[in-house]
């Protein structure tokens, strides 16, 4: 039995990640045999570093593979799979088109606090310095395949606290502390080494 090319492909909208390998598929039924080959625009591809064609045959039926080494903005658009034999010609389209890659941001704050205490004869001083340091990365640009960080360090302002108590007398301060609450804190303090005296 004599029967022009019947053409399928699997797929007819595939997405790709730039840079990647993406595989398209078409089944062809024809009898006889068709001639098979994939078409990008008006040119047809030929087995290359860019492409891999193969063909999988089961009497009348054939899988069509095409893949597609290192995907570029310039392999988006349409591949068409045709067939032909003597009783005619067929043919079927898959759609490549860009996956868009995101890149995730993540927010690291840490907070260190260094404290440096000196005495004098009625006094106690503390010293606290507190720096918040924001890492942000981005994991992984997929465009140049490099690990991208940056580092931005955010130094509060530094705060002198005297304090009459035979111990150290810790007040902590963060950058994001309301200045009313800071101001009160160093008044009392202030007014209390002023009493003890």
């Amino acid at each position: 039995v004599s029967v022009p090319p019947l053409v399928q492909v699997q797929k007819s909208l595939v997405g790709v990640v730039p840079q990647s390998t993406v595989k398209l598929k078409c089944d062809v039924e024809a009898s006889p045999n068709s001639n098979n080959f994939w078409i990008k625009g008006e040119e047809m591809l030929f087995k290359s570093p860019k492409y891999t064609i193969m063909e999988k045959r089961s009497g009348y039926k054939v899988v069509m593979l095409l893949t597609v080494h290192n995907a570029t903005r310039a392999d988006i658009g349409t591949f068409t799979c045709m067939a032909q034999n003597t009783m005619g010609r067929s043919e079927d389209s898959v759609r490549l088109y860009e996956i868009k890659v995101t890149t995730t941001t993540t927010t690291t704050t840490t907070t260190t606090t260094t404290t440096v205490s000196t005495t004098t004869a009625d006094t106690n001083l503390i010293l606290e310095i507190t720096s918040s340091v924001r890492s942000t990365s981005h994991p992984f640009d997929s465009m140049s395949g490099t690990v991208i960080r940056a580092i931005d360090e955010d130094l509060p302002e530094n705060w002198l606290f005297p304090s009459a108590a035979p111990a150290p007398l810790e007040l902590e301060t963060h950058s994001g502390a309301r200045a009313s609450l800071i101001s009160s804190h160093f008044i009392l303090s202030l007014m209390l080494v002023c009493l003890l005296r």
